[in-house]
């Protein structure tokens, strides 16, 4: 008899069920799709892939699984946008550490945004900490992601229509903290920048 493929695609979205699995964190879906030859790295219409599904959402077990079975990390969709770009414009921590500890590389999306100044964007204290100390970048780039971190905590505009989350006050509180405890290191990391120097973790 015949088999159902494990690859259709939706015509409008190109979406398959390993993607749908990905989204909904259903571990025990995604393994039965990939062990029965499930394409881990097919892309929809906007060139996503299951990894950055699965980073968006905060599903851990579902990343380290599909990093184990070879899906590309550092893929990058029709912005420019890694999977590191989506976990930490989201905060989540865990995979954030796992995609940087696979050797993630850190690069500009198509408005030049780097995963840290996404995070530092969004507020997100934990991922910029993290980010600052562990990821390659240069001390331009450390500079602009404070810079964009202060903006997030003294103005925001967190309606709805603007597609941001509500910013919970711990959020602000660490991002305090976080600008604080880099604020000395800044204007050294400006005349490591002027003299061509680069930062490194």
């Amino acid at each position: 008899g015949s088999f159902a493929n494990v690859n259709h695609t939706i015509p409008i979205t190109k979406s398959t069920p390993l993607r749908a699995a990905c989204f909904k964190g259903h571990m025990d879906i995604v393994q039965y799709l990939v062990e029965h030859q499930a394409d881990i790295n097919i892309v929809d219409n906007d060139n996503t892939t299951c990894l950055m599904v699965a980073g968006y959402q905060g599903h851990t077990d579902v990343v380290r699984f599909l990093l184990e079975r070879g899906a590309d990390l550092n893929a990058k969709c029709h912005d420019g946008l890694t999977a590191l770009h989506f976990a930490a414009a989201r905060g989540h921590m865990d995979i954030v550490r796992e995609l940087v500890s696979r050797r993630a590389t850190v690069v500009e999306d198509k408005r030049g945004m780097t995963p840290l100044k996404v995070a530092a964007d969004r507020c997100q204290a934990d991922v910029v900490k993290f980010l600052l100390a562990y990821a390659d970048c240069d001390a331009k780039s450390r500079i602009e992601a404070l810079e964009l971190l202060g903006a997030s905590f003294t103005h925001r505009d967190c309606s709805p229509k603007r597609g941001c989350h509500t910013l919970r006050r711990t959020d602000c509180a660490g991002s305090v903290r976080v600008w604080r405890s880099w604020r000395t290191s800044v204007e050294a990391a400006a005349g490591m920048w002027r003299s061509g120097r680069r930062c490194g973790p």
